[in-house]
């Protein structure tokens, strides 16, 4: 548990390496709080600029305004 809390404490103090290296830890841990540091972990990505996955549309989407065959009806 203090080695997330820890790792959280860093990513707010903006040391993202000891962060990371200890979100890891954790999530790979299995326990209580790896959910958590999976998410971490992602937090630590975006902030990294490494966000591919959100930017990429699901492929459904039309675009804003778009009507689609589920929406039409």
């Amino acid at each position: 548990m203090a080695v997330y809390y820890r790792a959280k404490a860093q990513r707010d103090l903006g040391h993202t390496d000891a962060s990371r290296q200890g979100m890891h830890l954790v999530a790979d841990g299995g326990g209580r709080l790896a959910p958590n540091a999976r998410r971490g972990l992602a937090h630590l990505s975006r902030l990294a600029g490494d966000f591919p996955t959100p930017w990429r549309p699901p492929p459904t989407w039309a675009g804003p305004g778009a009507t689609t065959a589920s929406s039409a009806t």
